[in-house]
């Protein structure tokens, strides 16, 4: 059955009352709490699992809460992916995996949001609705669209994976950036991950530099053929590669470079904020994002080690303890020679 009540959990409206009967017969009364997740960046799905498995856990928590009224989530999770392909294989999952609709089969007749009727809403589930378009041209689309322009629909958490290598060259801040500029999260709203950060560090690897000198006889111009100059060794050795290493020693300890966080937080003071409506809210927060500038440089100094980095390990830790305690021990060797 449905109400209207005040209040909420963790921010979240609470909209349905939910008649559960349990294995003995008898009948419990949950408390539906109502959220918005949006993954965007959602790929194959990774992440939109990992969101409708945490709306379970947290739901099989409250609702098995022997000292209170019992109370669960139902989430409304918006996969936001520009791949046509990966949106194709995220299609195929919302129409064959009970678990994005709701926990039922997959209606065809559902609104056009994803969501099941009011009466169908069992405590715990998820419903995905599958978006294919570029995240920071979400006011193009228009199920998001109709987001934006409604309040209590936009998003309570945005959840993203967009990290790539050294740089982030897969565009995260401006990405992230362009979500919030639509106007389609929420007043609080909570991003995962909130910030991040870019970590430097020298490493030796005979075998990655052979292979970057190699890169040096490679044609410039690949279009003229056997005419095109080669690459020249300064410019393969002063070019960033994406690579795995697997040959490799860092020899110094990592050194953070820059930081981005998410959401930014909007200009107008807290005191103004408590009078605004939604809407109104919600652009401020869409204006916070106008004069951001993701530009960073930094400049780090990594000193000479005379224990050539055996302590370090290769980003995870320190070596095996003997082999540290040996190169400690070279160490105080030649400063005693010194």
């Amino acid at each position: 059955r449905m109400r209207d009540a005040a209040g909420g959990l963790g921010g979240f409206d609470l909209d349905d009352d939910y008649q559960h009967g349990n294995n003995a017969g008898d009948t419990v009364e949950v408390d539906i709490y109502k959220v918005t997740i949006m993954v965007v960046g959602a790929g194959r799905g990774p992440l939109v699992r990992e969101a409708i498995d945490a709306v379970a856990r947290v739901s099989a928590a409250a609702v098995n809460n022997p000292g209170g009224r019992r109370k669960a989530l139902h989430a409304k999770i918006v996969a936001i992916e520009k791949n046509p392909s990966a949106v194709l294989y995220l299609q195929s999952l919302k129409h064959g995996d009970p678990s994005w609709n709701g926990g039922l089969e997959f209606d065809e007749y559902a609104d056009d949001e994803g969501g099941q009727n009011d009466h169908m809403v069992i405590p715990g589930t998820s419903d995905v609705t599958v978006i294919g378009c570029d995240m920071r041209e979400a006011v193009n689309h228009p199920v998001l669209q109709r987001m934006v322009q409604n309040p209590k629909a936009r998003a309570d958490i945005v959840v993203s994976e967009l990290l790539g290598s050294f740089g982030d060259n897969e565009l995260s801040p401006e990405c992230l950036d362009g979500v919030q500029a639509c106007g389609i999260l929420k007043e609080g709203c909570v991003s995962i991950p909130q910030s991040y950060t870019a970590f430097i560090a020298p490493v030796s690897s005979a075998r990655l530099h052979s292979e970057a000198k190699t890169q040096a006889c490679i044609p410039l111009n690949t279009n003229e053929g056997p005419a095109s100059p080669p690459v020249g060794l300064q410019r393969a050795m002063e070019t960033p590669y994406v690579v795995r290493s697997h040959a490799a020693s860092q020899t110094h300890d990592e050194q953070p470079c820059w930081t981005f966080s998410h959401p930014h937080p909007p200009h107008a003071s807290d005191d103004n904020m408590d009078t605004m409506s939604d809407k109104e809210n919600s652009s401020d927060s869409a204006n916070a994002t106008k004069n951001v500038n993701n530009d960073r440089h930094i400049h780090l100094s990594f000193h000479h080690d005379p224990a050539h980095g055996a302590g370090i390990g290769c980003g995870y830790g320190a070596l095996d303890p003997e082999v540290k305690s040996v190169a400690s021990a070279s160490s105080t060797n030649e400063a005693d020679a010194t």
